[in-house]
């Protein structure tokens, strides 16, 4: 039985929202995550700062699509699902990119995309 995130009908093409303002005297809504949780309880990700995420951010964002597919890959994947998983992999990245502020600093893998 497949556990409920290892489903791709529960695996989004985002997992980010950007931070919103709101307009003169109203709160500006922060850089969250959203719908996505570890696995186990992490104190880690409980504790991460929006500078903590941009760190990773960096890091990810480093990554090239050639290496996401290969990973996919090695870790078992048939080929369409690995297909699958990476254009969602590829639009989490270049969304979380700009969510974070990054976008001058890190180029998206696909630019064309939403």
């Amino acid at each position: 039985m497949i556990a409920s995130w290892e489903r791709p009908d529960h695996f989004s093409d985002r997992f980010t929202r950007s931070e919103r303002r709101q307009g003169p005297g109203r709160m500006t809504i922060p850089f969250r995550i959203t719908g996505y949780q570890p696995v186990v309880e992490t104190p880690a990700f409980r504790a991460m700062t929006v500078e903590d995420a941009r760190w990773m951010a960096r890091w990810i964002g480093g990554l090239s699509e050639a290496q996401l597919a290969d990973a996919l890959a090695a870790a078992g994947f048939e080929a369409a699902d690995a297909r699958w998983y990476l254009d969602r992999l590829v639009a989490r990245r270049d969304t979380m990119i700009r969510d974070l502020g990054l976008a001058a600093e890190i180029a998206p893998l696909r630019p064309d995309s939403p």
